[in-house]
Parts: C-alpha cells; sequence; structure tokens
C-alpha cells in the first residue's frame, strides 16, 4: 500500500532526509529503481554545518577554490543572519582566506570572501553568493534518489536579510484589481520596497533538527508548523497583540507527495554547465485555507502587502565526490484588501496534481515542465463565506524551489525547480448581494513553474544584504547569478459569480 506523504508548501515547506548518497553507477535518469539505498552517516558537527569537501579525482575545481581542512569540526559558530561563518583559524588552508577568494569548507559553508575578521585564533569569514562553475571547473554529478518522510532536516537564519518587506499594499480594493493578479515571483521582479527592515533581532543561530521546523517568526507573521494526517504549516498575522490588530490573516498550505524521489545529472565542462536535469517525481496535490477579519478601527491604509523569503533551508546531503544536498525553499506574498469595517472573509481550497517537477538546462537554455494534470477536488470558489458591506479581498501568491546544489539560505547555487502559485479571491458587498439577489464572489489563479541553474533571491533581499556588506566596503552583489526560464502551469483561471457578465468555468 503506498503512503500518502504530505509536504508544507509555503510555509515552511518540510523535506525529508533522503535514504542515501548519490548513485555514482549507471543509471537511467528518472528510473526510480536505480535508487541507492545506503545510509548517510553524519556526525554532530556534519549535521550542524554541513559535510565537507575533498580533493578526489571525479573534481577539478577553481584555482581560487580553497578547501580548509577540518570541515565542520573547524566551526566555531554561524551568524544568525546566515552570512559571517566563525572558524578555527588555525586549521590550514585557514590562512588563504582573503577576500576574493571562495571558500568551500563544507557544503552549506561555501561562498565567496568578504570579509575577513580576526578574533584571537579565530577567523570570522563574510560569505557571498557564487555560482556552481564558479567553484567547479569539471564534474559529471548524477544520481536517484527515494524520499523517505520519516526524518527532516531544517536549518534557520532567524536574522536572514530581507526575510520581510513591505511592498506597498493598493489602499482601496476593486474587482478588477484582483483580476489582474501577476505572478510577482516568476522573475522576482516585484516593485521597489517602501522600507526595509533593517533593524535586524539579536539572536542564535538554531541547530537543524529532526522534523518540522521550529515557530519561525517575521516581523508580521508567524508560521507554525503541525501534524494532522501528515506535515503542514499554519501562517498567522500579526504576530502580536492579534486583539487589537486592524487586520488578522490565519491560514494554511500544505503540498502532498505521493512516494516522492528526485533525479539529477549535472555535468560540469571547461564551457560551463553543459547539461543539467533535475526532477521532483509524483507531485500530487494542494490544499490551502485562510480566515481574514477587519476590526471596528480598521481603515483602508491597514490593508497588508508583505514579501516573505523564509529564512529556512530544508535540506538533505545526497553524498557523492562533492557535498551535494536537496535543499527546499519558500517565498510568500499576502496582500489583504479589505474596503469595510468588522468584515470577515474565508474560502479553501483543494487541487490535485499529477506529475512532476522537471528542468533541464543546456549551457544558457533551460526549459521547465510541471505537472499535467490540475483537477480541482474542493473549489476555492465554493468555499467563499465572510460577511461585510464592501469589497473584500485577498491575494495570495507563493513559491517553492527545490535545489540540488551547494551553499545555504539564499545563496543556494545549482540546478533548481519551482512550483508558484497566485491566487485571488474577492468577496463583494452583502448590501450589493440583496439589491441583484447574490453576493458576487470571484476567483482569480496564475501558476507557473521555474529552471535554471544558480542562485536566485528577492531584489529587496539583496538590498538588505547590501546594506549590510557596505560595512565591509564591499562592493553590491546581484540578486541573482546564472540561467533561469519561467513558463505557465495552465491558462489563468477566471470564475465570477454574481458579480454581472459571469463566466462561471475556467
Amino acid at each position: 500500500m503506498k503512503t500518502l506523504h504530505v509536504i508544507p508548501l509555503a510555509l515552511s515547506l518540510t523535506t525529508a532526509l533522503l535514504g542515501g548518497c548519490a548513485n555514482r553507477a549507471p543509471a537511467t535518469f528518472g528510473d526510480a529503481t536505480a535508487s541507492q539505498n545506503r545510509t548517510v552517516s553524519l556526525s554532530d558537527a556534519e549535521l550542524q554545518y554541513g559535510v565537507a569537501p575533498t580533493r578526489n579525482a571525479e573534481v577539478v575545481y577553481r584555482p581560487d577554490v580553497i578547501i580548509p581542512q577540518g570541515g565542520a569540526a573547524a566551526v566555531r559558530s554561524v551568524s544568525a543572519n546566515g552570512l559571517t561563518w566563525t572558524i578555527d583559524g588555525s586549521v590550514p588552508g585557514a590562512a588563504d582566506l582573503v577576500p576574493g577568494k571562495i571558500m568551500f569548507l563544507t557544503g552549506r559553508g561555501v561562498g565567496r570572501v568578504l570579509n575577513v575578521a580576526r578574533t584571537g585564533n579565530d577567523l570570522g569569514i563574510t560569505l557571498g553568493p557564487v555560482e556552481l562553475t564558479d567553484v567547479i571547473q569539471q564534474a559529471h554529478l548524477s544520481g536517484n534518489q527515494a524520499v523517505d518522510a520519516s526524518a527532516m532536516r531544517s536549518y534557520s537564519a532567524p536574522d536572514w536579510p530581507g526575510a520581510e518587506t513591505s511592498i506597498g499594499a493598493e489602499p482601496v480594493p476593486s474587482i478588477k484589481r484582483v483580476a489582474e493578479v501577476q505572478p510577482v515571483f516568476a522573475s522576482f521582479n516585484e516593485r521597489q520596497p517602501e522600507s526595509l527592515p533593517l533593524q535586524l533581532a539579536q539572536a542564535s543561530l538554531l541547530p537543524p533538527g529532526i522534523g518540522p521546523p521550529p515557530e519561525i517568526v517575521t516581523p508580521s507573521f508567524s508560521f507554525n508548523p503541525f501534524v494532522d494526517g501528515g506535515l503542514s504549516m499554519n501562517f498567522n498575522s500579526p504576530v502580536k497583540n492579534a486583539a487589537l490588530a486592524p487586520v488578522q490573516v490565519h491560514g494554511s498550505v500544505a503540498l502532498h507527495m505521493l512516494n516522492p524521489y528526485v533525479s539529477y545529472d549535472i555535468n560540469i565542462t571547461t564551457k560551463g554547465i553543459e547539461t543539467a536535469k533535475f526532477e521532483v517525481h509524483n507531485t500530487a496535490g494542494l490544499t490551502l485555507q485562510f480566515e481574514a477579519s477587519s476590526s471596528a478601527e480598521f481603515v483602508p491604509k491597514d490593508n497588508l502587502k508583505k514579501l516573505v523569503f523564509l529564512p529556512v533551508d530544508l535540506s538533505v546531503p545526497l553524498g557523492g565526490p562533492v557535498p551535494l544536498a536537496f535543499t527546499l525553499h519558500q517565498t510568500f506574498m499576502l496582500e489583504t484588501l479589505f474596503s469595510a469595517k468588522n468584515s470577515k472573509f474565508s474560502a479553501g481550497g483543494d487541487y490535485a496534481l499529477a506529475g512532476s517537477l522537471k528542468m533541464e538546462c543546456h549551457y544558457s537554455t533551460c526549459s521547465a515542465s510541471g505537472p499535467a494534470s490540475f483537477v480541482v477536488r474542493k473549489s476555492l470558489m465554493d468555499s467563499i463565506a465572510g460577511v461585510s458591506l464592501g469589497i473584500n479581498a485577498l491575494i495570495i501568491t507563493y513559491e517553492v524551489r527545490a535545489i540540488v546544489g551547494i551553499g545555504a539560505f539564499g545563496f543556494v547555487t545549482g540546478p533548481f525547480v519551482g512550483l508558484g502559485l497566485t491566487a485571488g479571491i474577492t468577496r463583494g458587498s452583502d448590501a450589493g448581494g440583496v439589491i441583484v439577489g447574490n453576493t458576487c464572489r470571484q476567483v482569480d489563479m496564475q501558476a507557473w513553474v521555474k529552471a535554471g541553474v544558480g542562485y536566485r533571491m528577492p531584489p529587496s533581499v539583496a538590498k538588505v544584504l547590501n546594506f549590510i556588506l557596505s560595512v565591509f566596503n564591499v562592493a553590491p552583489i546581484e540578486n541573482s547569478g546564472g540561467s533561469g526560464v519561467s513558463s505557465p502551469l495552465f491558462d489563468p483561471k477566471h470564475q465570477r459569480i454574481g458579480c454581472g457578465s459571469d463566466s462561471p468555468s475556467g
């Protein structure tokens, strides 16, 4: 009997500890029967900081790559923003770590050295992003691996810069505004942020855990894992003083997978990435629900529009000649468009997805594909409920990205494939419903798959990173590196009932 694993999508998408290392024997790409079942045995230090690379005949590294000895055992600590690794300055190779070089201490502790600060015998190494070809000059890396959902590794950087950004809410909602929802993460081209969260909380880096990650808190949201026939995630806003908040939103979202496994094949030559293939098999379904309300003190300027880049890696080592890992990231945007006080608004949907997330790149030319089937099991439209004397709407945009590569948090680099969806849900005024006999309801949905090779982060994240790095007189870093492509998963879906010129199908 097959087991249904439920993996949280936004907002903290939980993954599984892969049961073995990458298979180096000849195998057909995507063949689940070729999976290797040897268990990865890691020390406590390796679980926390990653597996060390080795010099071996299967990999040629770039000349400026420095591999200090000691690996995870040489790490003293990692800053709560994930940028600075403090290591034992006496280990062989540490003295060669100077700005401009690339440190490859572990599969997570890798990046271009931006600054080096000595404290006693320890070195604080501040890292910036790199591309896979900045590290590796020549290698052929491949594997097929089943996913075991019985165990997980979660890593959190509570002070990761730019984790939440305010990007300018629309103060006055309209049905047309929601119908024009755009997949803002398709190219990470969100509008210029209104403000940047430059005051970073004082917190220590949380050690990796087995099972769902602990509560994740950003300035406006808290995200809580829960177990209910699988693993999923709540999101809540506001974080504090909920009873006094003019706008409150609570909800959850989960991605279902049926006996999932991953396949990858990466061939790096002196000319670059000749071929990169990566597939996440057996995507099975998606469930989301929310409840939102406005208080008696609400005014339109209280509406939210927040972009959250969750500072969590859900990552498992793959093994092989390079310490690759399978890592999952999530990005989430929520916009409320209330127009009236004392309003309540809710909806939920359940959708079946049949197929895989798949990418393929040849040098800078990439393609992406997603599940071929998107079937409605429970419609958002049919579940819209609430009470209000004004038009109210909510737009949720989220993206999950799976990566095979090296690095940590926003600097993870390698072949990636992502699934994103924007859902705009509108409920009209009850006063208008009395006149026409039916309260207006509307749902607009767009979905896309994304693929490429390299690292990606929202521009607002890069802007905050650059503010912090300017302290070291470091040149600004880019918000992305490498190549990528985005493709629609299906034609935009638009449904209207009781709104005039209705189009209930599509």
